[in-house]
């Protein structure tokens, strides 16, 4: 019996974190208020145009709220061969120049030295024609057709660098654009998932059979 709780004690521990869906991400959801106010843990791209807001949050007191073109980042170490979700919320008003314009929320694997590898990365581009205005509109690496082609993190990949903003080319851009609620964490291996499973039930059966006997 105590084989049985010490096995069932080291699943917990190995799928846990997976369960729990703990954020790697600092700041996701930007309440944390500190030197870039309630941007804090996330470094400025280009352009320094983005600012907390109590506003228009899509949860929480606080969103993080484009004034103008701008964009801002953050880089998470990641494992090579660990697939990882993403997904982050994004509201862009109706107003602005039809052209050239849009918003993005992605993220980049990267190496030690900041190069692109593997796939490079994925983004969602939302622009001004396509995409529904004055709505909560969300980025998810589950809705990809080929979630695992992106989300697994490459052999040479050290870090994934998250990113978000509103960009304009010749045009007057829709603003103020509200960015809220990043997410990113490991997703539990199915395959590793199975072999626990079965190791439990295969401790449970033997255990059972020592108690008959």
């Amino acid at each position: 019996m105590s084989k049985i709780i010490c096995f069932i004690s080291l699943v917990i521990l190995l799928v846990s974190p997976g369960i729990a869906s703990a954020n790697l991400l600092v700041n996701p959801g930007f309440e944390q208020s500190g030197e870039q106010g309630y941007t804090t843990g996330w470094t400025n791209e280009w352009n320094n145009n983005i600012f907390g807001t109590t506003e228009n949050s899509h949860s929480g007191l606080h969103a993080a709220r484009n004034h103008w073109d701008g964009g801002m980042y953050q880089d998470v170490l990641v494992i090579p061969g660990v697939v990882y979700d993403f997904r982050g919320f994004l509201y862009a008003p109706s107003g602005g120049d039809d052209s050239g314009w849009g918003s993005y929320l992605g993220f980049y694997w990267m190496d030690a030295q900041d190069n692109l590898v593997g796939y490079g990365g994925v983004m969602w581009v939302l622009d001004i024609i396509d995409s529904p205005r004055n709505v909560w509109l969300v980025g998810d690496s589950k809705n990809l057709s080929d979630p695992l082609k992106y989300m697994t993190a490459p052999g040479d990949a050290v870090k994934a660098r998250v990113r978000f903003g509103t960009w304009q080319e010749g045009a007057t851009p829709a603003v103020p654009t509200d960015f809220d609620d990043f997410y990113l964490d490991v997703i539990p291996e199915p395959s590793s998932l199975v072999l626990l499973i079965t190791g439990l039930l295969g401790l449970l059966g033997i255990g059972k059979r020592d108690l008959i006997s």
